[in-house]
């Protein structure tokens, strides 16, 4: 939290210094508080997507573990009064930030530009995106059985909560007018309502208007969650991979019965479906490898399916064909938002499935037995990551196709042959094509990038993720721990190097290493193709091949320095000494 809170005096430190860079004297900043205001919800937002999920995702599925919910609801207290009560508990750490970040509001109110009642409606909506996260955590946690599960069924229930409406309006099957009200299919969205409030589009009290199916949704999913507690004390709703073998049966059947199989027929060939023998999977060979850690990290997960791996791959890239062809004048917004998207997603699944590998040893109370086997440090790690190593080759997969369709989709800025020069060099603007002259050249640059940096950077949160697996006694203390570091490493830097330019009266144009202090920047770049941003009008060599180098020695090397130092550190983190 004291880093969380150091981001925000970051934040509000940068646009004072920002107001006041230009300003001959303090007049002249008055009217601005506007700026600060939206800086600061920005980031509160920003940070109770990023940190909600985690804290409340584990509220119940904790007590089924432990198999304490059972003793829970034969006490005094209500199924309902139990939901309640773990909501108000995960809320505490974001609620006592929210109430630390309160002065901040005011003090940008005597900048001018913003209302008082504006600043408290914010405030409100804050609250109620934080009771609306918190909910859908909660409610996940009482329908399953595992914590990480309920962390990503969180992000998918509020990905469709907020993005149906306006998916169904592009579609045309679904209309929403409400008179002086722009873009209304996001209305269930609170960052929709947060613009609404800060653009003065529409006053305090038409924004709480706006706020009422919010709390009617969130009111729905508290309800839901106090049965889901009852009907799922001890166990889940469903099993995923229960779930997918039911409707592939499902499906088999009702092809057979298409084709015109007799009833005795299908029951006769489901027979023998079962007693054929299973096709080996990618782990089943690891047994006779001498990896038996291995095979038992991947054995029944999704690191041995290849049908699920491939089914996913595919999935994705027909979604963004589809998404192209419904937004067909949004193509270049598409393409980089689902690339950028696409990696966020790679990332969390990486850190979820490395955080888990030895937490959850701790939590079972298993990693005593497993340190008795006759493995080295070093080879027990080495068979535990396994897995990962496999899946993150395997998720450069969808990071290539999603950059083919970029190069193909995208209007790109073309310069002539050996004129790197500066910004004003462009002679067209065209999307690519494998005729055009230019294309292969960029197109390799911009693969290289995307799918190099995705390599570094899923490796860099791998060895984050395991420290503090190892370290933290529970998967999401280290998840959560993981999202804190890995979302400083991407912000924190690039906030003190704004703050140090806007001081020294320079910009990026001057400094062209600020792109490098963060591994979001020069990754942005490249999705946009705006590569030459980082060089021009600057000493720094005008060559993207040698921005993208540049950008793999730094975030490479910190990789390796980590990766050293988890393995030198093995022993005291395992508390195992070897002989």
């Amino acid at each position: 939290m004291p880093g969380v809170l150091f981001v925000f005096a970051l934040v509000f430190l940068l646009c004072y210094v920002e107001m006041t860079h230009n300003a001959a004297n303090l007049m002249q900043i008055l009217g601005q508080g506007n700026e600060i205001t939206a800086f600061l919800f920005v980031t509160l937002m920003l940070v109770i997507y990023a940190l909600n999920p985690a804290l409340a995702c584990t509220a119940i599925t904790a007590e089924k573990e432990k198999q304490t919910l059972g003793l829970l609801i034969i006490s005094k207290l209500s199924p309902g009064g139990i939901v309640l009560e773990k909501l108000a508990s995960r809320m505490v750490p974001l609620f006592t930030l929210l109430l630390v970040s309160t002065p901040l509001f005011p003090m940008a109110y005597l900048f001018g530009g913003v209302s008082l009642g504006g600043s408290m409606t914010g405030l409100l909506i804050v609250f109620l995106t934080m009771l609306q996260v918190t909910a859908v955590a909660v409610f996940f946690s009482a329908l399953l059985e595992s914590g990480i599960a309920a962390f990503w069924c969180t992000y998918i229930a509020l990905a469709v909560i907020y993005f149906t409406l306006p998916i169904l309006h592009e579609m045309g099957l679904f209309r929403l007018d409400i008179a002086g009200l722009p873009d209304e299919e996001f209305l269930l969205f609170p960052i929709y309502q947060m613009a609404m409030l800060l653009d003065f589009r529409r006053g305090s009290e038409g924004v709480l208007t706006l706020m009422v199916p919010t709390v009617g949704i969130t009111l729905g999913i508290i309800v839901a969650a106090r049965f889901a507690v009852v009907r799922f004390s001890y166990g889940a709703a469903f099993s995923f991979i229960g779930r997918i073998r039911k409707t592939k049966a499902a499906a088999v059947h009702l092809a057979q019965k298409q084709m015109g199989f007799s009833d005795e027929a299908i029951v006769a060939a489901a027979a023998q479906r079962k007693e054929r023998p299973r096709r080996q999977t990618i782990g089943s060979h690891l047994l006779s490898t001498s990896q038996p850690i291995a095979w038992r990290e991947m054995r029944g997960t999704i690191l041995d399916s290849r049908k699920l791996q491939i089914a996913a791959i595919v999935g994705l890239f027909l979604f963004e064909l589809s998404m192209m062809l419904v937004y067909g004048h949004d193509e270049e917004e598409i393409s980089a938002c689902m690339s950028l998207g696409g990696l966020i997603i790679a990332v969390l699944i990486v850190m979820g499935l490395s955080c888990r590998l030895f937490a959850t040893e701790r939590e079972c109370q298993t990693l005593d037995s497993l340190l008795t086997t006759p493995l080295i440090n070093r080879e027990l790690l080495n068979q535990k990551l396994a897995g990962i190593n496999r899946i993150i080759l395997t998720l450069l997969i969808p990071v290539a196709l999603f950059g083919v369709l970029n190069l193909l989709e995208t209007n790109i800025r073309v310069f002539p042959a050996g004129n790197y020069i500066s910004y004003s060099d462009r002679v067209r603007v065209a999307p690519f094509n494998p005729s055009d002259p230019f294309f292969p050249y960029l197109a390799l640059r911009f693969l290289a990038c995307a799918v190099g940096n995705a390599f570094i950077y899923l490796h860099l949160v791998k060895w984050i993720a395991v420290y503090f697996g190892i370290k933290l006694n529970t998967q999401m203390k280290a998840m959560l721990t993981s999202i804190l570091v890995v979302l400083g490493l991407c912000i924190i830097p690039m906030l003190i190097m704004v703050l140090a330019m806007v001081a020294t009266d320079n910009s990026p144009d001057d400094i062209p290493l600020f792109c490098f202090v963060s591994p979001a920047i020069v990754l942005a770049f490249n999705e946009v193709h705006e590569m030459h941003t980082v060089y021009r009008r600057s000493w720094f060599p005008k060559s993207d091949g040698v921005v993208v180098l540049t950008n793999f020695l730094i975030y490479g090397g910190l990789t390796l320095v980590l990766r050293i130092l988890v393995r030198r550190n093995l022993s005291g983190l395992l508390n195992r000494r070897e002989s």
